[in-house]
């Protein structure tokens, strides 16, 4: 990489491309070299009056730095858990950068492994990373919490796509699903969460107006997907 870009080459434009790239592992991982790093780092000092640039130079490295400390955590129990979960609140606040993200999570196939580990000790509820400070936390919880983040982001990535064709079925059925983890202790904190940690805000996702389910119309599963 740095043999063909140079720090003249990382505009306000470039780097915000960067930025949004770096959510995918596979690129982040490739990113993530002394020399490259240096040079945002350079191009970061260079454009320090222009707040744009800086900040996605700031991204950038937050980024690369974020999930290395997220792929190490979900695996290592004395894993960085406030730096990985740092990576979900950033990742959040932006609809495109959350969409590669979530990409990575479900698709990648070390990624996919390394969440998709049993969580061998009972919990009733994962817990509140979100908030500030957040909850304490072992492995256990941080990959409870986990798990209920993707859960939570899928459903709400579902009713999107259904509610742009649109499919009633398939949204109600979403809805219903979010209705039912509003309920419930650390799912609430995380769909709550969706403004400043998911994505924007649906002007229809309102969890007052969701459809309740029918006793016997619950989808199989929706209680935990950390399991």
């Amino acid at each position: 990489m740095t043999e063909i870009i140079e720090p003249s080459h990382l505009d306000k434009y470039t780097m915000s491309k960067f930025a949004q790239a770096a959510t995918n592992v596979d690129i982040a991982r490739h990113l993530d070299s002394g020399k490259f790093l240096d040079m945002v780092q350079d191009v970061r000092n260079i454009y320090v009056g222009d707040p744009d640039t800086s900040s996605d130079a700031t991204k950038l490295l937050d980024r690369i730095q974020g999930w290395h400390a997220l792929s190490d955590a979900l695996v290592n129990p004395d894993g960085d858990f406030a730096a990985a979960v740092t990576l979900l609140k950033d990742i959040g606040t932006h609809e495109l950068a959350f969409g590669i993200w979530l990409e990575s999570m479900i698709a990648h196939p070390d990624v996919f492994e390394r969440i998709n580990h049993e969580i061998v000790v009972p919990l009733s509820h994962p817990p509140n990373l979100l908030q500030d400070p957040p909850a304490p936390a072992n492995h256990q919880d941080f990959l409870a919490f986990v798990k209920a983040y993707v859960g939570v982001a899928l459903c709400i990535a579902v009713y999107a796509w259904s509610d742009s064709l649109p499919n009633a079925r398939c949204r109600e059925r979403a809805l219903g699903i979010l209705r039912l983890w509003q309920a419930i202790d650390g799912y609430r904190e995380v769909r709550e969460g969706r403004e400043c940690c998911l994505m924007p805000t649906h002007p229809r996702l309102d969890c007052e107006s969701f459809p309740a389910y029918p006793s016997n119309d619950v989808p199989t599963g929706v209680h935990g997907p950390w399991r």
